[in-house]
């Protein structure tokens, strides 16, 4: 939400200032099989798991089911490259999954959250970021 947020009101600002041709855009890659999940296990067993290590066949079965609903890394950076390789067809300030844009949800189009979002972001980073 927070990417959403601080995406749109970068875009508002960029049309505000006069920049136009700037496009911001926010993405998310959905569940991609990364090395991330090392993270929630632990190191240890991370490495235990991906070196086939001995694991309980309940937790295999549950492992083999949930790589199957998991995008390999390159389907993930999919939408990354698209976006990055055909900015002329992005739309403005526009949620993408899978190649395409998304209906935002009215509250990720909230202009007062994004203000503050801004405002605190800039506060947090002690950097003011102006367009010009």
């Amino acid at each position: 939400l927070s990417n959403i947020l601080f995406t749109q009101e970068l875009q508002r600002r960029a049309d505000a200032s006069g920049n136009t041709w700037l496009k911001t855009v926010v993405l998310h890659p959905g569940a991609v099989g990364t090395d991330l999940g090392r993270n929630l296990v632990g190191e240890e067993k991370w490495n235990e798991l991906k070196n086939g290590g001995e694991v309980p066949p309940l937790q295999m079965a549950f492992l083999n089911i949930l790589n199957r609903f998991v995008k390999t890394v390159e389907d993930g950076a999919s939408t990354q490259v698209f976006l990055a390789a055909e900015p002329g067809s992005a739309t403005k300030a526009a949620f993408y999954t899978d190649l395409k844009p998304q209906k935002i949800q009215k509250f990720a189009k909230d202009e007062t959250a994004a203000k503050q979002l801004w405002a605190k972001s800039e506060e947090l980073s002690g950097v003011s970021f102006e367009l010009k």
